[in-house]
């Protein structure tokens, strides 16, 4: 995919922006939310739609990418923009293979339902997760595992954003 600056588009854009853009259709109609990546955008929509869309302005196509049972509520994607981790209403964490569509894994004990949850990638080679909860605690996981390697309490309220910080040590993570 092309690199870029964000561009606002929709399913129904009659823009000739030269980039691409990755957009979702959710469940809640909260305004859009960016991706991390430059070159993805995400735009709530539809109760209808539970989708990941690409979308290429110089050829004026888009196509689906990922599609799930429930409502997207926030994703992100990793440094390479091969996988993508997608909080998915009353369904938890999701990691996607963009490239090859696939569903990769479903990191297990995240409670989300009312709140949106934006998860990140991070530590060292962003080869670990991090995602907050309802239940007022951080998860920790590798990509390689579905369970947790670490569970953070201490919380009085629902965690719904966590970020890696960059200049701590690699396993330093911000909750939100």
């Amino acid at each position: 995919m092309a690199g870029g600056s964000p561009v606002e588009a929709t399913e129904d854009s009659s823009t000739s922006v030269t980039h691409m853009a990755l957009s979702w259709t959710a469940g809640r109609g909260q305004g859009p939310v960016l991706g991390l990546q430059a070159r993805w955008e995400a735009h709530p929509g539809s109760r209808h739609h539970h989708r990941l869309r690409s979308y290429n302005f110089e050829e004026l196509s888009d196509q689906p990418q990922i599609q799930e049972d429930h409502p997207i509520m926030s994703f992100t994607t990793d440094q390479t923009d091969r996988y993508a981790l997608l909080n998915i209403a009353t369904q938890g964490l999701h990691m996607w293979d963009i490239r090859a569509r696939a569903l990769v894994r479903k990191f297990n004990g995240i409670t989300e339902g009312f709140y949106t949850i934006h998860s990140c990638f991070g530590g060292l080679d962003q080869s670990f997760v991090a995602s907050g909860s309802e239940d007022n605690k951080v998860y920790v996981y590798h990509v390689k595992r579905d369970e947790p390697i670490a569970v953070l309490g201490g919380h009085s309220r629902t965690v719904n954003c966590v970020s890696w910080n960059p200049c701590l040590s690699p396993g330093a993570c911000i909750c939100l």
